[in-house]
């Protein structure tokens, strides 16, 4: 009896972190923009979330256009990018900090966190 409390009570718990993710992963759906500046040159990112769990992401700057894509997932609060684009698979974390309708806060997840960066809702 110990027993089943205690699966009933981890099922629960289960379930609302996946609605959770369901409900971080719909709120990131659509296309998002941003404009960084590293090392004086200016990047300008367009990242697309597709509702089918694809994205891209492109990054434009004065002598080059980088591009990826791939599949994307949300685990608690950060998204991992699984870029299909190259020719091994390369995950990218994101933690998000801070989600709105407009805009999000987020940090890139390497061995620790990254500066906190800013998407804007296309």
């Amino acid at each position: 009896m110990k027993h089943t409390f205690f699966v009933f009570a981890l099922g629960l718990l289960l379930t609302a972190c996946n609605r959770q993710d369901e409900h971080i992963a719909k709120q990131i759906t659509g296309t998002w923009t941003q404009t960084a500046v590293f090392e004086s040159m200016t990047n300008y990112v367009t990242a697309v979330f597709s509702p089918d769990h694809n994205f891209s992401v492109t990054r434009r700057m004065s002598d080059r256009t980088n591009y990826s894509a791939g599949t994307w997932q949300v685990e608690g609060n950060v998204v991992l990018m699984t870029d299909t684009n190259r020719f091994a698979d390369n995950v990218v974390r994101i933690k998000i900090d801070d989600l709105k309708h407009d805009h999000f806060l987020y940090r890139d997840v390497f061995l620790r966190y990254g500066p906190t960066n800013t998407f804007y809702r296309q």
